[in-house]
């Protein structure tokens, strides 16, 4: 138990706490939906309609007065995280500091070959990657899955344009129907969205540490990807809804093929050619041939050009 009540700007390592615990509990059947601070914890002899199953303390450690003891949320955030809150502050403040270092003005307008990725354009592509998803897995949504599936769909339409708060209800329900025939779902379920797609629609946002966002939820693809549970092999078949690394190595894919189409080899390949260019250069000096020769037969800038190389060359086989 904790020793108290945490404040707001405690949410992101209440989050990442949580998140630390659930990976752990997974083999005990942790739910990765109930982990977030507005979710309300089962109360004691409650009944799980789903499971059947009665809600009760599996375990209480007590100390020497017979009262249950309390940890503060510091030590429990030392004990699951990598870094301590000092050591993170850090971190983050170098990172924002390097960051800061490499930024430079850029005149307006846009003058450059760069595809813009706006916010609308952003959640469409989430929204085509879920329905991906749903296709990659046979087209069938488990009952635990249906309304995650239907209320992250229909707030990606919202994001997209694609709908608005008065027909976001027959979206709702046709998309029901495609989940699954028979699903009477709850339309309650939906209200917060309503209202966010309300407040959205009027033009108002959210402030997050001096930065705006939509009224209506702009999740992490980390958090996309706990969700749902996707693996790395249905990443490779989404078009944005990835890990990091996998967009790294995307991005590295992408600049190789750019590199290659103008004519850049590779480097094994380079270092190859290198190669056989100077012992050609030796080759043709052992046979007498002036440096302007040796330069025009294997293609160096000048004459000295070819004689540097011609020196490393012979520098190497004496350190050799």
């Amino acid at each position: 138990m904790l020793d108290g009540v945490l404040p707001s700007h405690a949410l992101p390592r209440w989050n990442a706490c949580q998140r630390v615990l659930v990976d752990k509990l997974k083999p005990y059947g942790a739910d990765p939906q109930a982990r977030d601070a507005s979710r309300v914890l089962r109360l004691v002899d409650t009944v799980n309609t789903k499971s059947g199953e009665t809600c009760r303390v599996e375990h209480v450690q007590n100390d020497v007065d017979g009262k249950p003891v309390r940890y503060g949320f510091e030590f429990l955030a030392e004990t699951l995280l990598p870094l301590s809150r000092w050591d993170a502050e850090a971190l983050k403040k170098a990172n924002k500091d390097k960051a800061k270092a490499k930024l430079s003005v850029v005149a307006g307008g846009n003058t450059s070959n760069l595809k813009g990725f706006s916010g609308k354009t952003l959640a469409w592509h989430r929204l085509g990657d879920l329905r991906k998803l749903m296709a990659l897995r046979g087209g069938a949504v488990q009952e635990g899955q249906r309304m995650l599936h239907l209320f992250w769909h229909i707030n990606f339409l919202l994001l997209s344009g694609a709908t608005n708060s008065a027909l976001m209800w027959h979206e709702a329900r046709e998309l029901a129907r495609q989940l699954d025939k028979s699903w009477d779902f709850n339309l309650d379920e939906l209200s917060t969205l309503y209202n966010k797609a309300k407040s959205h629609e009027k033009g108002e946002s959210i402030e997050w540490r001096g930065h705006k966002y939509p009224a209506l939820y702009t999740p992490k693809n980390a958090t996309l990807i706990d969700l749902f549970q996707i693996t790395d092999d249905e990443q490779v078949q989404l078009k944005t809804i990835i890990s990091t690394g996998m967009a790294k190595a995307r991005d590295a894919g992408r600049k190789t093929v750019a590199r290659r189409a103008a004519g850049v080899v590779e480097r094994t390949q380079y270092l190859g050619q290198a190669k056989d260019k100077t012992a050609k250069a030796h080759e043709l000096r052992m046979q007498g041939a002036t440096w302007q020769a040796i330069a025009d037969a294997c293609g160096y800038k000048s004459a000295a050009s070819a004689r540097l190389s011609y020196k490393q060359y012979e520098a190497t086989k004496i350190g050799a």
